[in-house]
């Protein structure tokens, strides 16, 4: 079942930062590669485990500041699943001027929130991949699965699920990939609830 931890990809493309867009203005193209690639590998390996596992609760709502432009947006024929996507949006900023993106997905009833720093950190979908987050009153929490599929090429970009997430301010997100982390200050546009419930 954890073949997929195999695949690695030791390319190196030829990313860069310049398509990066501060102050919360969305990237219009995926980091590495395209989202085709990781929607097929839910499809197979993510959504087969969640038919085992119970789903994890919807999360709450809230009121929504309109205004997130979907990235993609596409209906099945057949199950009338949907898969939608937000742009990518500035959600932190590290001590060193690095910056966090974040973007929010629904995938076949799922929430998920994929981030990409334009910092080399390692590979997404690695055991030991995490994000974790520290709200305002404190508490912290953390998703210790990257549900990406095995990249190892610069700024690949990591997703987690976040059906169960709580409706508070957060102030500092940590995001490790392979045997490094960064930490953010959170700022931009928009939250990250706000990014997830635009996706769904």
């Amino acid at each position: 079942m954890y073949h997929w931890f195999m695949r690695t990809s030791m390319a190196k493309s030829n990313s860069s930062s310049d398509n990066l867009k501060p102050n919360g203005i969305a990237r219009t193209t995926y980091p590495s590669d395209p989202y085709s690639s990781f929607e097929e590998w839910y499809d197979n390996y993510v959504a087969m485990k969640k038919f085992l596992i119970p789903a994890m609760c919807v999360f709450s709502t809230f009121n929504l500041v309109v205004g997130q432009d979907i990235r993609i947006e596409k209906v099945d024929a057949f199950d009338e699943s949907i898969t939608r996507s937000t742009k990518w949006y500035e959600v932190g900023k590290s001590s060193n001027g690095k910056v966090l993106m974040c973007a929010g997905w629904h995938i076949k009833g799922s929430a998920l929130v994929e981030f990409w720093a334009n910092t080399e950190l390692g590979c997404a979908g690695a055991i030991g991949n995490y994000v974790m987050f520290k709200f305002a009153d404190g508490s912290t929490l953390k998703i210790d699965t990257d549900e990406a599929p095995v990249n190892c090429k610069d700024y690949a970009s990591s997703f987690f699920l976040a059906d169960d997430f709580p409706d508070k301010v957060v102030t500092h997100i940590r995001l490790r990939q392979g045997d490094t982390y960064m930490d953010f200050v959170v700022e931009g546009k928009y939250t990250v609830q706000q990014l997830i419930e635009r996706a769904q």
